[in-house]
């Protein structure tokens, strides 16, 4: 049987180990930061909408208002 691929292992001196290990986690906790900026956002999405509901139903509900009152 003759093996065109001779499986050697790989020697990786640990300083490369090491800086590796250090841009991954720095990476992770970016995108964890990333996430948890995110998560805040869409937590207030539905607040700004009820926000905005309630403001339009009020406007409604005392008449029509002139573009001076709107407009500052």
């Amino acid at each position: 049987m003759d093996n065109a691929f001779v499986h050697m292992p790989v020697v990786v001196p640990i300083c490369c180990l090491t800086e590796a290990a250090v841009l991954i986690k720095s990476n992770f906790c970016k995108v964890e930061a990333w996430l948890a900026k995110k998560a805040t956002e869409a937590l207030r999405c539905p607040k700004l909408l009820l926000e905005e509901e309630e403001a339009a139903r009020e406007r409604s509900s005392h008449g029509k208002e002139s573009i001076s009152q709107i407009v500052p």
